[in-house]
């Protein structure tokens, strides 16, 4: 099952919840929070597109494949060298 997201903009959850995966709101902002949530808890058709945007974000950036490929990516780039795998690389 998919899950929506509500966040604050501070820290990590921009760059993990793109505005099409989740609604970011300003930490400080409780009437921004609370409207947020009420929004995704009253309209199932917004809850659900953001919780599939969510999940095929993951999938695309956050799977144990596409994070060693990132780390061997800019190992590769702080050696100098060209990198052109990808997530499916295994070497």
């Amino acid at each position: 099952m998919c899950r929506s997201v509500v966040a604050t903009e501070v820290g990590g959850p921009p760059e993990f919840v793109p505005p099409q995966a989740g609604i970011l709101v300003d930490p400080l902002d409780t009437g921004a929070a609370a409207e947020a949530i009420v929004s995704v808890l009253q309209d199932a058709t917004l809850a659900r597109r953001l919780g599939e945007a969510g999940r095929r974000r993951v999938l695309e950036r956050f799977t144990w494949d596409a994070m060693a490929a990132e780390a061997r990516r800019l190992f590769a780039e702080a050696a100098g060298q060209p990198w052109t795998g990808s997530a499916a690389s295994s070497s």
